[in-house]
């Protein structure tokens, strides 16, 4: 094992890709009473309040996945830290490539926040914009896993994976889970990584109940060859109902005789009968573990465990929303709904909006009087729910809140109860469990919120019926046991692939891939032909459902002021190089507004590694066939076909002081502004501006009228941002577009008002380039797509500099030209730094530019640098990722006056709060 150190930074990935607030360091790890122990601290170091320890076998112990038949596992007691602590037992691929096309595996983790959950999960795709997951938890029913240490580990065959936990398997996939769309990774050589993160997107920080220091404890990490030998696996159900009878439990698959196996259960419960390796149990009131300890001498001894959860009986207590024609005053929603009968019973119709990324339903209440009986599950609740076009596993979240605490999220709201629906046709029971206790504070209850499908721009039509407040103690006419199959959420295009709308959010930039070109869909859903593209679009599917018998009532849809979707977490933030620590939720980038129709390229086609090899961008970059950028250089592909972009045609100038027309108008900015004025070389007339060399974030700041009517169309690629630029900034400066609505956006809010960003990075220094902005991300998507009236522009944002920047025909352009279009940049930041050639593991900054071997450019094709280190700076200087942070404010105002060269200079101290900050990554 060799430890890794620091915060990130020395891997190009601050925060290790995740916002973790830790800094590593190898006095973090300890071997005490036989036990590896990773401790996490709350101490200050390096500036950072809390330390631990993250520790991996890369180059010393690396396991061959093509072993016929294989079993990984580790027994370790997890941290019972609480809020913000995320133990990991996980894999990457050695040496580690281009992620995902590597693949990740994800043995174990835990978050602080869902402390029985033990989380499992594999990584894949074929570039980091068009990636997928499978995977997700396991319940612990009552003991806490930090109580004892338990088994996490897989059982690897050919093209197979299974996830078990003391012997049991609780899901597995196979290579044709994830084919034709994606290619199976799992057949290569993967090394070993055991670290404990604090904070971060995925599980939050620490707060006030979290205990410190908190350690992970390994007793052992082992790999077996199971192709002579296999102890065998526990099965049986992991729900039961209080006192259920005759359940049985068994250890199959064994090629190991045991000469005794005996078997403990959860208090009250007993063993009625044994059968060779079964068992039969009687259950009584209390969850916990059914073990058999197997006992074997020439193997040795092996203990087996299944988590069993005993549920109590619940009954009906009062119904929570009973649909009734008047029901549509008492709900304040965002999406439409009216009241019908089916079939002589009442029924809410729900029409999710499909521009609301957090749709909700607010329902005011006074029955619950102890919020917290939800909590401990004294108290749970249901609802009968159908949708005939909602996607299976669809996530469905009741918000317990206090309207007179609402806040900033998650002040007021008591805690969140959740339920999937499965996608079985017809009605489904939704059973909703404890997902999360919010804000602490919040002692009593007066609204709940309803969220369906968060995270998601749907627009699924549901029918809602039963929605039941219930209660423990039932005898009689008592809720069923619940059948769910989902243990996760799903983010996903099934049941939508003609809708021109990326649902899931899946890919780097938002727009790719959506309908056909998602995995979701791709060769398994009618509407799509493999090989052949995208299907024609098509209008959104509309449900069909028994017609009313009486006519709708219906009601206009109101905002939701208590849940603001700015600010709720329920959609997972966007995940960065998985080779800093594991990822689990469906990653997500800043979410974008659906494309006004779905894109006619069809999906990449894998090309051979000698076609790859004859590319011939692949060739100039010295690459040796291994990976190749897109045409665009804007994204790496692992071996992938080009795909030629749609042309793009001027549509008029935002800035341009040729044009009399211009659609900006100059508002303010960090440093004199003159227009019109000359560059260099003479040219006349261009905007001047030098940037504030004390202003970490320069700004430009315009004000635009009925340019953008819909900002949407930015996003989706439909329309973009060109603008002919000349600076004497070094080659590879970044430039950002932003877009603002000024009815929303003030200096202290970031990123409030701030409805999407563009990113371009010069290619040249001291000549005139055409440079082409891509769609970064959506900082504020509740921003309405009509709203947006201000541009701001920033000139190498993070850095403190003073360059001369002169620009003119700042112009937008629309997608669908075929003559005389814009020129797509086909220059690379790949060739712009060099020294380190020849010297790659020396340890010396040859180049003289802060770049040291494997980090410099100039040695990405050096055998001394793995394919993650040859690949991550090109990476990074073509796709910079930016994270957001409050940034600072100061009152605007504009001074005009005459220079002596008898133009007009503008200068003014910007009142924006940009709040950017760098965040570099590995990908």
């Amino acid at each position: 094992w060799e430890a890794q150190t620091g915060n990130g930074c020395e891997y190009n990935v601050c925060g290790w890709g995740n916002a973790e607030a830790q800094y590593y360091r190898a006095e973090n790890a300890e071997v005490s009473d036989g036990k590896l122990k990773i401790i996490a601290k709350k101490e200050r170091y390096q500036n950072f309040a809390y330390t631990s320890a993250r520790l991996r076998t890369i180059n010393l112990a690396e396991i061959d996945l093509t072993q016929p038949h294989i079993l990984l596992e580790a027994r370790i007691k997890v941290p019972s830290g609480g809020y913000g602590i995320w133990p990991a037992f996980w894999m990457m691929p050695s040496p580690e490539v281009l992620w995902p096309t590597g693949g990740e595996l994800d043995i174990m983790e835990f978050i602080g926040r869902e402390p029985n959950l033990a989380q499992g999960y594999m990584h894949y795709g074929n570039l980091y914009n068009d990636k997928s997951i499978k995977g997700g938890p396991l319940k612990f029913a009552s003991e806490s896993p930090a109580n004892d240490f338990h088994v996490y580990a897989i059982e690897k065959t050919p093209n197979k994976i299974a996830w078990l936990i003391d012997g049991y398997e609780y899901q597995s996939y196979t290579s044709d889970d994830i084919e034709p769309k994606f290619t199976w990774p799992f057949e290569s050589k993967f090394h070993f990584i055991l670290n404990v993160a604090v904070g971060g997107n995925w599980p939050g920080w620490p707060d006030d109940t979290t205990t410190f220091p908190t350690a992970m404890e390994v007793d052992y990490v082992r790999v077996t060859d199971l192709s002579s030998v296999q102890g065998g696996k526990i099965t049986g159900k992991t729900l039961v109902q209080i006192n259920q009878q005759a359940v049985t439990y068994c250890i199959e698959d064994s090629k190991i005789t045991y000469a005794a196996i005996t078997w403990e259960v959860p208090l009250g419960s007993q063993v009625v009968s044994t059968s060779g390796t079964c068992a039969t149990i009687d259950f009584g009131t209390s969850s916990g573990f059914v073990k058999a300890l197997a006992e074997s001498g020439d193997c040795g001894d092996k203990i087996f465990s299944i988590p069993v959860e005993v549920q109590p009986k619940y009954k009906k207590e009062f119904g929570v929303m009973q649909p009734t024609e008047n029901i549509i005053s008492q709900i304040v929603s965002t999406g439409s709904m009216q009241y019908v009968s089916i079939a002589g019973e009442p029924v809410l119709q729900y029409n999710r909006n499909i521009t609301a990324l957090y749709d909700v339903m607010q329902i005011e209440t006074d029955f619950i009087s102890n919020p917290d009986l939800y909590v401990t599950e004294e108290k749970k609740f249901y609802m009968d729910i159908m949708s005939t076009t909602a996607a299976p596993c669809t996530r469905v979240f009741i918000q317990l809140e206090d309207s007179s605490l609402i806040g900033e999220y998650p002040a007021g709201r008591h805690s969140r109860h959740v339920a999937y629906i499965d996608g079985a046709p017809g009605w489904e029971r939704l059973e909703f469990d404890f997902y999360d206790r919010l804000d602490r504070s919040v002692s009593k209850v007066d609204s709940m919120t309803v969220l369906i499908d968060s995270g998601v721009f749907r627009g699924d039509r549901y029918l809602i019926k039963n929605f039941d407040s219930t209660t423990v103690g039932c005898t009689e006419n008592c809720e069923a046991l619940s059948t769910a199959q989902c243990r996760k959420e799903s983010l996903s295009e099934a049941g939508a692939c003609t809708d021109g709308i990326n649902n899931d959010m899946a890919g780097y930039s938002g727009d790719d891939p959506q309908d056909c070109d998602d995995s979701d869909c791709y060769g398994l859903d009618p509407a799509c032909i493999v090989n052949e593209g995208p299907a024609t679009p098509a209008p959104s599917p509309v449900p069909t459902f028994p017609a009313p018998t009486a006519s709708p009532s219906t009601s206009a849809p109101t905002p939701m002021p208590t849940s603001n979707p700015t600010s709720s977490p329920t959609v997972p933030s966007p995940t960065v190089s998985p080779t800093m620590h594991p990822t689990t939720s469906p990653t997500t980038p800043s979410p974008t507004v659906p494309p006004t129709q779905q894109p006619t390229n069809p999906p990449s086609k894998a090309l051979g590694l000698s076609e790859c090899s004859a590319y011939s961008v692949c060739a100039k970059l010295n690459l040796n066939g291994n990976c190749c950028p897109t045409d665009t250089n804007i994204y790496l592909d692992c071996c992938f076909e080009s795909q030629k972009k749609q042309g793009y045609a001027r549509e008029f100038s935002f800035v341009n002081p040729s044009d009399s027309n211009e659609r900006a108008s100059y508002f303010s900015s960090s440093a004199p502004y003159y227009e019109p004025a000359s560059d260099p070389e003479g040219n006349y007339p261009v905007v001047s501006y030098k940037r504030d060399v004390m202003a970490k974030y320069d700004i430009i700041y315009y004000k635009i009228t009925e340019s953008i009517s819909n900002a949407k169309l930015y996003v989706s690629g439909e329309k973009k941002f060109f603008i002919d630029v000349y600076s004497t900034a070094p080659k590879c400066t970044q430039i950002i577009i932003q877009l603002d609505d000024l009815s929303m956006a003030e200096p202290t809010n970031y990123p409030s008002g701030r409805h999407s960003r563009y990113v371009a990075l010069t290619t040249t220094s001291n000549s005139w380039e055409r440079i082409e902005f891509d769609f970064l991300d959506q900082p504020d998507p509740s921003v309405p797509d009509n709203a947006v009236d201000a541009m701001v522009v920033l000139f190498d944002p993070g850095n403190l500099s003073t360059d001369n920047y002169y620009f003119k025909n700042f112009d937008s352009a629309t997608r669908g030209c075929t003559d005389n279009c814009e020129s797509p940049s086909t220059k690379s930041c790949a060739d712009v730094y060099s020294g380190e050639s020849g010297d790659c593991s020396d340890g010396v900054n040859n180049g003289l530019n802060g770049q040291i071997d494997c980090n410099d450019p100039d040695c990405t094709a050096s055998p001394a640098c793995s394919a993650q280190l040859r690949l991550a700076f090109l990476a990074a200087e073509d796709r910079l990722v930016l994270n957001h942070s409050p940034g600072a404010s100061a009152d605007m105002k504009i001074n005009s006056f005459r220079s002596s060269a008898g133009s007009i200079a503008k200068f003014g101290t910007a009142a924006m709060a940009i709040g950017l900050s760098f965040l570099c990554i590995t990908l």
